[in-house]
């Protein structure tokens, strides 16, 4: 894709995609993967029902006869998934919720957890890779990677320089019918990565009129807001849906918000303030000389007092979150061909466009005494900066870089994502169907970080004699020429991905058993990936320039089929239903081998109000191209947090990239459910989950905790100086001895590192979780005052053990930070009457121990309440502009409740006093809505 920006190549290149995928499933001869159900009605546009009586209002109720009705959790015409409680999201509940994007209002569930791929934080699974901050699904904090996620039942093209996780955010909210979360492993319907469960987003379909929705929200230091319209048309035979979206939100500054700090002291933590400051400090063995403010001369070497340090908080002036905005677009179509076949297919196109500041970077220098400006405390010795014959003396030097180059580096990019799907069913008579589709995508996501320090020139302007060419790390003024040419380095980081696939699916009734018919589907799969993907680095002219184009393919074939051994007809006291539900998937990778995967559920009534289901299975998760081989392979330097240094952090190397010899990861799953419906208004679920999660693939490159857990991670450090160390910085840094593989570094060449930290990917480690999911929803009209609904819903781990290597020893990670909290939940109290509809939410997540510190910390239960309240002018005028309008107000923390305090240090956009995988650190949003449908 030579201009991945131009949509007229691109869709010229996707409709051709689409056409050979769709070739390719009609060849398969009658089998098809896909999730569609029965034709069923259903309402396009969800909300609370305004007086009826209208012909303006009829024009808007949808064609059901030509709609395919999605169901999640079966590939069976017409069934319900078994022994799994798929939670269903409309329209009404995630307007509800608040949230401005869709990740923000599924994020409100307690079994979606905001760990690894998001905006808020680069820690965990998947954080290093995610330079444009993504935002991905994750289904019980197990990975982002384990949760698959679907636009109306197909996969998508994932996004990232990586390839690596579909983003939600990149379909229009306003076209959005409702999302099906299940969480339950899935492979054997679906494939590779529903290890934790399936994410479904469901399209609007035939929507006749058009329909506008403004919203505009605002907090401290904070906005955001979203613009959204969509049109439909209907012709009788076929139906088109069209919606398009503008989301922004500004970036959230470290500088306003006050629990964001280094020093951390007052709040009963730690001083994480660092030693790389301006003016900074020089070390000459294990003393340390403070640069005195307004600098240091040769004359005035005295005022170098030995003991003394600077300690500054240069990351405060990082954004927390950056600034960004989605401009989405999502279309549906249908057309019926003739009595037997139909056709049917979406489209989306998504571009996300980021601005991401970051701190300005600090190093600690090795200054020879060839520098024009060098002061040496009276009396140091001072050691070679190399062993090479006639190398010059050194000191080492922490210093930042701000007052010189600007506080902050800004680093830019975006990411477009589209795709295309076609599909067709043939009505095969007796209650049989043909289905096949196919889909194309692609992704071309983009990061930028220009005037970068330069390590060569850094080099070449700290040894110069010259004055006007030498760097003055100790207080003075450098001028504009020489600051430029030692910040003239380019980060770019490019990524291209696509995804082609073509399934076909027979279903429908084998024959009759005592409790009904035997229903099954049988079909096939064929999937091509690609990834190319790289960096830029360095000054132009010199830059090192890596490109890598990887692909797979994959094929599979599985089966499904459903047992109703008592139905309504042969039903007994204590059996009032009794159905059994197997389903396999075998998939063959071109690049790590096969895989085969059943899943086997038992649905039993005992009462028509009381279900009782069980299921087993297995699932697993392919590799990602890029964790096979990145091409970001490379030494890091990175600061890390150190309960052994004096200063409570260390500054070493951490060499990253990809890994040809990883597996694939699989898991084992249980689960137990119980539904109870007493009456029409009361619901009641209790599902149990049972979890064995192996060969994870981990890399901990951007974990700057990793020290603080030696227990645990140990085996990945090599502490420094020791032989061990030194033949890892030969190895991989200097490219000298017998076993050189020199890596680009990046960053500045340290002379006395402290750390070796292997931030490869590989497959480390296995998660054994249990829990419970609950759910209960009460609704009770009250005379003359309307309706009263009470509803709760929460997640509890009831155990979470981790092996974080092999060989390693397993720890109970139940509420313990970096992991999923043991216990969320999530109540709500609402009430409508008249054309009123308020609800009010109260968000609870438990404490849990902070072991990143010694002694560890007990962090405190986050608790926050929420509002929303909508006003439809339709229940009061059938005037032109009151029909169809809504007003709604949402108070998101209405009390400005801070994250609770955590004593962890400021990381990869996180930390520095809360924890940005439980807290959210904007604070109370007050958000404004219009929705007028015409």
């Amino acid at each position: 894709m030579n201009n991945p920006n131009s949509m007229s190549e691109a869709s010229r290149r996707v409709v051709s995609m689409v056409a050979r995928s769709v070739s390719l499933a009609l060849m398969m001869a009658g089998v098809s993967s896909g999730v569609f159900a029965k034709q069923a009605p259903t309402d396009a546009n969800q909300g609370p029902t305004e007086p009826a009586a209208s012909k303006a209002q009829d024009r808007h109720r949808p064609n059901s006869s030509l709609q395919e009705v999605v169901v999640t959790g079966t590939l069976l015409q017409g069934a319900k998934p078994i022994a799994t409680s798929v939670i269903s999201l409309g329209q009404a509940e995630l307007n509800a919720t608040g949230g401005n994007t869709i990740i923000a209002q599924l994020q409100t569930l307690p079994q979606v957890d905001n760990l690894g791929v998001s905006e808020a934080s680069r820690t965990g699974t998947g954080g290093a890779a995610n330079i444009n901050y993504g935002t991905s699904i994750n289904i019980r904090g197990l990975s982002p990677f384990a949760t698959l996620t679907l636009l109306d039942g197909h996969r998508m093209p994932p996004a990232g320089t990586s390839g690596s996780t579909v983003d939600p955010n990149s379909f229009p909210s306003i076209m959005v019918k409702r999302i099906d979360i299940d969480a339950n492993g899935a492979s054997a319907i679906y494939g590779s990565d529903a290890i934790a469960g399936v994410a479904n987003i469901i399209l609007r379909r035939d929507v006749r009129g058009a329909e506008a929705r403004v919203r505009y929200g605002w907090a401290n230091g904070y906005s955001q807001r979203s613009i959204g319209v969509l049109f439909g048309h209907n012709w009788g035979s076929g139906q088109v849906t069209i919606g398009f979206e503008n989301d922004f939100h500004t970036a959230l500054s470290g500088l306003d918000r006050n629990f964001y700090r280094s020093n951390q002291t007052a709040l009963g933590g730690l001083n994480y303030d660092v030693t790389q400051c301006s003016p900074g400090n020089i070390q000459i063995g294990g003393t340390s000389y403070a640069i005195p403010a307004g600098g240091v001369t040769p004359a005035t070497q005295n005022l170098l007092v030995p003991g003394t340090m600077n300690l500054c908080d240069v990351a405060k002036y990082q954004d927390i979150l950056p600034r960004v905005q989605h401009v989405d677009i999502a279309m549906t179509f249908d057309q019926r061909l003739s009595s037997r076949i139909s056709l049917h297919g979406d489209a989306t196109y998504a571009k996300r466009t980021i601005l991401m500041k970051g701190a300005q970077s600090t190093g600690n220098l090795a200054v020879p005494t060839t520098n024009a400006y060098f002061v040496s405390p009276p009396g140091a010795t001072l050691t070679p900066c190399s062993p090479a014959p006639g190398s010059p003396n050194c000191e080492q030097v922490g210093y930042w870089f701000g007052p010189d180059a600007g506080v902050q580096t800004a680093s830019p990019g975006f990411s477009v994502n589209y795709q295309l799907t076609l599909g067709l069913n043939f009505k095969l008579g007796r209650g049989w169907r043909l289905d096949v589709s196919g889909t194309a995508g692609r992704d071309h996501d983009q990061s930028m970080t220009s005037n970068e320090l330069n390590n060569g020139a850094l080099s070449a302007a700290l040894a110069s004699s010259s004055p006007s060419t030498a760097y003055n790390v100790f207080g003075g003024a450098n001028s504009p020429a020489v600051v430029h040419s030692v910040f003239n380095s380019l980060f770019y980081a490019p990524g291209y991905s696509g995804e082609q696939d073509a399934n076909a699916k027979v279903t429908g009734p084998l024959f009759r058993m005592w409790g009904g018919r035997v229903r099954a589907a049988v079909g096939g799969v064929w999937e091509h990936d690609d990834l190319t993907y790289g960096i830029n680095s360095g000054a132009p002219g010199q830059q090192l320039v890596i490109r890598r184009t990887l692909g797979r393919h994959s094929k599979g074939a599985y089966a499904e089929v459903l047992l109703p051994f008592v139905g309504h007809r042969n039903a007994m006291t204590g059996i009032q239903g009794l159905d059994l539900d197997a389903a396999v998937r075998y998939e063959d990778y071109s690049d790590f081998g096969s895989t085969t995967n059943p899943k086997v559920s038992i649905h039993w009534k005992p009462i028509n109000s009381l279900t009782l289901s069980a299921s087993y299975g297995t699932s697993f998760r392919a590799p990602l191209l890029s964790e096979l081989v990145g091409p970001l392979n490379g030494v890091f330097v990175q600061n890390y947090s150190d309960p052994l240094s004096p200063t409570g952090s260390s500054v070493g190397y951490t060499l990253g990239g990809g890994n040809p010899a990883l597996k694939p990861e699989t898991a084992t799953t249980y689960t137990l459910a119980l539904k109870y419906n007493p009456n029409p208004r009361t619901h009641l679920s209790v599902d149990y989950f049972s979890i064995d999660y192996k060969n994870q693939i981990s890399s901990y490159l951007s974990d700057l905790t990793i020290l603080q857990q030696p227990a645990e991670l140990g085996s990945l450090v090599t502490r420094c100086p020791s032989a061990a160390c030194s033949a890892l910085v030969d190895q991989y840094v200097l490219g000298v001895g017998p076993n050189a593989t020199k890596e680009p570094v990046f960053g500045p060449i340290l002379s006395n590192p402290s750390v070796f930290v292997n931030g490869l990917e590989l497959n480390l480690g296995r998660t054994r979780a249990d829990g419970f999911d609950f759910q209960g929803i009460y609704n009770q009209p009250i005379s003359g005052y309307g309706i009263v609904s009470l509803g709760l819903s929460g997640s509890v781990f009831t155990r979470y053990d981790v092996q974080f290597t092999p060989s390693g020893t397993t720890f109970d990670e139940k509420n313990v930070i970096g992991f999923p909290p043991g216990f969320r939940m999530r109540g709500s109290v609402g009430w409508m009457f008249g054309p009123l509809n308020a609800t009010m939410f109260v968000n609870y997540v438990n404490g849990y121990t902070n072991t990143e510190t010694t002694p560890s910390q007990h962090v405190g239960a986050y608790t926050t309440v929420d509002l929303n309240a909508a006003y439809h002018f339709g229940y009061v005028s059938q005037s032109r502009w009151a029909r169809h309008a809504t007003v709604s107000v949402n108070v998101i923390n209405i009390a400005n409740t801070d994250p609770p305090y955590v004593n962890i240090p400021i990381g990869p956009n996180g930390g520095g006093g809360f924890d940005p995988n439980v807290g959210n650190p904007i604070g109370r949003i007050v958000s404004l809505e219009i929705q007028k449908r015409f």
